[in-house]
């Protein structure tokens, strides 16, 4: 357990979802802060592609998206890979911290950016999705997807100071947040979908419970 990070402590965390239909792996990364320790934020878009080869991927290639429109510069939140109603592979991102202006807030919940990657490397389209029931904005959570819906648990406050151990549930066809069972107070933790089981593992947990432990 250690001290809550401040925004000028901020982790260079991006955006990260990966897909492959067996004959190309294509991943994405938005986002994040820069690594030479200025804490500036990114909104950039990369995608690398690369064919799958028998015994392994091939020698792959980075494309940046160009286009206008897409979010400001995000960090500390995540990515999920889910399809939409055409079957189509779409990118959700979910929670983080945004900077607008120079002022720096928690990504609402309630309204999250989509991208709808085209066959074209780099390529793709922005859009905003609008959600009802949301939780609490927060940045340092995991999020998954199964079954046509996004699980989310934990993270923590702006100022780092709050931790949440609340979970929620987004049904992606209905555009709806359900609340579902708490868990422990933990922010940047992994989390992994294993058949019908969520894996979590690693993370920093509350300033209390972390007194608790000591």
């Amino acid at each position: 357990c250690r001290d809550p990070l401040s925004l000028h402590d901020a982790l260079p965390i991006s955006f990260a979802a990966s897909a492959t239909d067996g004959t190309r792996t294509r991943a994405w990364v938005f986002g994040g802060t820069r690594s030479d320790g200025s804490g500036v934020p990114m909104s950039e878009m990369w995608e690398f592609g690369a064919a799958v080869e028998e015994g392994g991927v091939g020698e792959g290639e980075w494309g940046m998206w160009r286009g206008e429109g897409g979010p400001p510069p995000m960090w500390e939140g995540t990515a999920v890979m889910m399809n939409d109603a055409r079957g189509r592979p779409v990118i959700y991102l979910v929670g983080g911290v945004q900077s607008v202006d120079g002022v720096q807030f928690l990504a609402s919940l309630a309204e999250v950016w989509v991208f709808t990657p085209s066959s074209t490397l780099g390529g793709g389209t922005w859009s905003t999705v609008a959600l009802s029931g949301a939780p609490v904005g927060r940045r340092g959570h995991v999020a998954v997807g199964f079954d046509g819906n996004i699980w989310i648990q934990g993270g923590r406050s702006l100022d780092g100071t709050e931790v949440w151990s609340d979970s929620a549930l987004l049904d992606v066809s209905t555009g709806s947040w359900t609340a579902t069972s708490e868990g422990e107070q933990v922010w940047g933790h992994l989390a992994v979908v294993l058949g019908e089981t969520v894996l979590m593992a690693f993370g920093e947990f509350s300033l209390e419970l972390c007194e608790a432990i000591r």
